[in-house]
């Protein structure tokens, strides 16, 4: 119960962290094998393997393979590494001495992640991985690719933990198309290539030709026609793996998603372009219309176009306004705590990238002003790319809400996609909002936060889909019941869910029947802003509402004068016999741990007031204390005796068995009233928990 809490990165508890397994662990041979069978490639060079795991029970884990020398790294739930191995110990059996194999004996019940991956970075190929002692949850292929934001990429090679530095970008190209692509760097020597979207090789460059008038003799160039329309490719790394630091990548001639923004005309043109890059809603927008704007080019291009969570449709500028601003109102007319700016400051119509927004700040005041009075609370650039970004700023009180634009990339007009104002939050981190789907929260996963977790319920037969997007970090998005069964996990979104970046993640979910959900906001690596949508049918933010109760006249709690006369066992801490008639569903009663789960135990009240006629019960059967519901009461007996405390003396008056795991008070009625001194609440099985767990209980006395 203690220890298998849910509290940190992929799991319930925190492990403690171990090195190379010691002599008595050894392969299991009496549990069954699970064998998973992958390919690793230079784009995917390595695969995740979550794996669930129970307390004191020996895991092995085997990899081989034909064309790669394998190694294995087994990670515990806060990330850090338990167990490796790079070639096995010949006792291991496997094919190949190359072949990799580890054995890790776990502490506590949780979930491990094992990543297989090949020692040398340009090992490729197909593996079998074997695992015994354990339950394989997933198995996915671990990327390096992020997606291209446009022609030109600042970034920087660092080191990661078990694998060597390296970063590919996904572009677009057409088959009538000229790639030139050109990658540089003061600070290490730069190798350079392109793949498809297969992951097969096209071309490659070390030291690049004098002609292409480079900074440095170590730069890379390449320059080749595309053979047919689709994904390519470009992998950034260093000739030395020792060697790390800035970079500069260009690619001429691709095909980027901020190139394609409206579906409307731009200014002086009548041409059309799909939008392929939808975006998501940053936030509930606060703001709910327009109160002035210094001009707009048309009624295509009107202000309120920045407020209507489209990035298809925008605002734009007459090119004689050198000093553009709107000023927009709160939807509930009455000054809001605001706590970040949602800003978009793409042009939306295709050819006047440069019309884009670069420099622009906010204002807000509590009653209407001018331009010139309101209090500045932003200054911020926005990037020459069609997605969403969010600010945040120090929370500030106000109704009406400021956009001045100060500069754009050269553009005669000034243009913008969208904009505006979220909700600030008590921590920063934001909370979930909507009245109804989609819900939406934009927040802020500290560096040295575990993970943010955000409470949802899904009803019967839901349709829920879940997307995390960040710019700030490889987000991971997982969902969890209540009693800690992992749902659902993603690192790097499937296809069929669009999302701005590779990196995003997103899943969906189906529930056939109603479900409590945990859903958690994590990084592989350091943190930083984010979104969280959550969206679809039969969800919402607030939790089913609990059955009304019928009265009771309380004879049985600590504040009637009820008191504990005896029980079978107790656990310690927060989960004392005495927490059972307390008063409060937050804490509760717990067995001691039981080896297994059908079996009996008890507590019995001493009622208040002495012997009384009894009608009824209430009880809340559920566990406490952040304890998973698999403790929760589900079988119970409530048995009485007018005499004395000998177990013999009590007869039993009403029992049943609980089949959904509620979290609220039941009421329970007797046939016919029956005369007590003492009351026993017998439990008698959980929902396939270690322990018997009940929040409160309470006899209900006939009233007088």
């Amino acid at each position: 119960m203690r220890w298998s809490r849910w509290a940190v990165w992929l799991a319930v508890a925190v492990l403690t962290a171990a090195g190379w397994p010691v002599e008595a662990d050894s392969p299991r041979q009496d549990s069954t094998v699970t064998t998973l069978t992958g390919e690793l490639t230079i784009l995917q060079p390595a695969s995740d393997i979550l794996l669930r795991v129970t307390a004191n029970t020996p895991v092995s884990v085997g990899l081989s393979s034909e064309t790669f020398d394998a190694t294995l790294t087994l990670y515990d739930a806060i990330g850090q590494i338990v167990a490796e191995n790079d070639d096995h110990d010949p006792l291991f059996g496997l094919p190949a001495r190359t072949d990799a194999a580890l054995v890790y004996t776990p502490p506590g019940g949780d979930l491990l992640l094992v990543r297989a991956a090949s020692l040398g970075w340009l090992g490729s190929g197909p593996y079998t991985l074997t695992v015994q002692g354990a339950t394989v949850l997933s198995q996915n292929p671990f990327s390096i690719v992020e997606t291209a934001p446009g022609p030109t990429i600042e970034g920087e090679l660092i080191h990661f933990p078990g694998r060597e530095p390296r970063v590919a970008y996904a572009f677009q190209a057409r088959s009538d198309g000229n790639l030139t692509i050109t990658l540089t760097s003061a600070d290490f020597d730069v190798v350079l290539a392109i793949y498809d979207s297969s992951g097969a090789f096209i071309v490659g460059n070390d030291d690049h030709n004098p002609a292409y008038d480079l900074p440095n003799q170590t730069d890379a160039a390449i320059q080749f026609g595309v053979p047919e329309d689709g994904e390519y490719v470009a992998l950034v790394r260093s000739y030395d793996p020792d060697s790390v630091g800035r970079y500069s990548l260009r690619i001429d001639g691709a095909v980027f998603p901020a190139a394609v923004g409206a579906v409307t005309p731009a200014p002086g043109t009548g041409g059309s372009s799909p939008a392929t890059l939808p975006g998501a809603v940053a936030c509930a927008p606060l703001l709910g219309g327009v109160v002035a704007s210094s001009s707009s080019f048309s009624t295509e291009y009107r202000a309120d176009n920045l407020i209507d969570s489209s990035l298809n449709t925008g605002w734009s500028s007459r090119g004689d306004d050198a000093a553009p601003y709107i000023i927009f109102e709160v939807s509930s007319a009455q000054p809001v705590a605001i706590g970040s700016v949602v800003f978009d400051g793409f042009s939306a119509s295709p050819g006047f990238e440069s019309d884009s927004i670069q420099a622009f700040s906010v204002g807000v005041a509590e009653v209407l002003v001018p331009p010139d009075q309101f209090t500045t609370v932003l200054e911020a650039t926005a990037p020459q790319d069609n997605r969403l970004e969010v600010f945040p700023i120090e929370a500030v009180e106000g109704r009406y809400v400021l956009l001045s634009l100060q500069s754009n990339y050269g553009g005669r007009y000034f243009q913008a996609t969208e904009f505006n104002v979220c909700a600030a939050s008590d921590d920063g981190m934001g909370d979930l909002q909507g009245a109804e789907p989609p819900f939406v929260v934009a927040g802020v996963l500290p560096v040295d936060a575990a993970y943010l977790e955000y409470r949802v319920y899904a009803l019967e037969d839901a349709d829920v889909t879940f997307t995390l997007t960040s710019r700030e970090f490889d987000p991971v998005i997982e969902v969890y019941a209540a009693d800690g069964r992992l749902l659902g996990d993603n690192d790097d979104h499937p296809p069929a869910i669009a999302l701005p970046g590779f990196s995003d993640a997103g899943l969906r979910l189906t529930f056939a029947v109603a479900e409590t959900l945990l859903v958690r906001v994590r990084s592989f690596a350091l943190g930083g802003a984010f979104v969280l949508t959550i969206d679809g049918t039969g969800i919402q933010l607030e939790p089913p509402e609990a059955p009304p109760l019928p009265a009771c006249r309380d004879v049985s709690s600590a504040a009637m004068g009820g008191t504990i006369a005896r029980f079978s066992s107790e656990f310690t801490g927060r989960w004392l016999a005495d927490y059972l008639i307390d008063g409060h569903n937050e804490t509760g009663w717990a067995s001691a741990p039981g080896t297994v789960a059908a079996r009996r135990e008890y507590v019995v009240i001493d009622l208040a007031g002495g012997a009384q006629t009894i009608q009824g019960f209430r009880i809340n059967p559920s566990a406490t204390g952040g304890d998973s519901s698999a403790n929760n009461t589900s079988r119970f007996a409530v048995l009485v005796s007018n005499t004395d405390l000998r177990l013999e003396s009590f007869q039993e008056v009403f029992s049943t068995l609980l089949t959904e795991r509620t979290a609220y008070t039941l009421a329970f009625d007797l046939d016919q009233p029956v005369e007590a001194r003492y009351v026993m609440l017998e439990t008698r099985d959980s929902f396939g928990g270690r322990w018997h767990e009940v929040a409160e209980f309470t006899v209900c006395a006939v009233p007088r």
